[in-house]
């Protein structure tokens, strides 16, 4: 589904939406990091990310978090995520991501939801963040005529198979649908990449034949949630020859037929002709 001509990483243009920028608040207020993690949201927003010392280089513990490890794959082990980016910020905009492309009453499909949270929290969260991420630090970018903003540029090296698993579960959806600029895989994972600029963060998303974030890791398909219907999940009504319609069974021409109803009908016209052909005698003698 990606193509492999060049990696997504346009950076002369960038595209507008609202739910997409408070989806992508997740990631506001970044400062790059030595060690372990490349980057980390401390508590208070602001879209300039300082240049002072951020509060840890190294993975943070899970069990420091009120609510809970908002990412279950990261349970009980060390994160590069702070205590605000789970307890508030991924537990507000994880809601908005259901809503926006998980809820099926809004041509929603929650693997598709699903699928996204587990991209945005390896990128996020993941204690190897280094292996997949790297920073060139801040940059300034128009991301409109006369509006210049800073960032952080973070690239995010994610592999292909996984990437196209995640556009898979969600081209569908009522969402992406609705945006062209989401209608192939590059747009997909690049109209995120590039609205993280209103927060603070730019994100170059890279993909990587063998390696990055994702690789051998198998996604569940839309199909295999009943709530994920035709409307919203290609699977769910793609027919085996790929045209996208459900295989229709034609009708068998000796379908619902039974030889024993067969009989008994013939057995009672049989019976009744008989009785029909003694009657009809017997009148016949007894008028002579």
């Amino acid at each position: 589904c990606l193509g492999r001509e060049r990696p997504w990483g346009d950076r002369s243009h960038f595209l507008s939406c609202t739910e997409m920028w408070r989806l992508l608040a997740l990631l506001t207020f970044v400062v790059a990091v030595n060690g372990d993690c490349t980057f980390v949201q401390e508590a208070q927003y602001s879209k300039m990310p300082r240049a002072t010392a951020p509060k840890f280089t190294k993975p943070a513990n899970t069990t420091d978090f009120a609510t809970g490890m908002q990412c279950p794959a990261y349970t009980n082990s060390l994160v590069c995520c702070s205590a605000y980016q789970n307890d508030k910020v991924m537990a507000d905009q994880f809601q908005l991501l259901d809503q926006s492309f998980g809820d099926p009453t809004k041509g929603g499909c929650p693997v598709c939801a699903e699928n996204m949270k587990k991209l945005w929290c390896g990128f996020t969260c993941d204690p190897q963040q280094t292996s997949y991420t790297d920073s060139d630090g801040t940059i300034e970018t128009r991301i409109s005529e006369g509006i210049e903003q800073k960032g952080l540029a973070v690239n995010f090296t994610v592999n292909r198979d996984f990437a196209c698993q995640i556009f898979t579960s969600c081209k569908k959806t009522a969402y992406v649908a609705q945006l062209s600029a989401m209608n192939t895989a590059e747009g997909f994972f690049g109209f995120q990449g590039e609205k993280s600029i209103q927060f603070g963060i730019l994100i170059y998303i890279r993909f990587s034949e063998d390696g990055g974030f994702g690789a051998g890791m198998q996604l569940p398909t839309c199909d295999s949630d009943p709530r994920c219907g035709c409307n919203s999940c290609e699977a769910a009504c793609a027919s085996a020859d790929g045209t996208g319609l459900k295989s229709i069974k034609p009708p068998d021409t000796m379908e619902g037929f039974s030889w024993i109803m067969v009989l008994v009908v013939y057995g009672v016209i049989a019976v009744v002709s008989l009785m029909l052909l003694f009657f009809r005698k017997r009148r016949e003698r007894n008028a002579l």
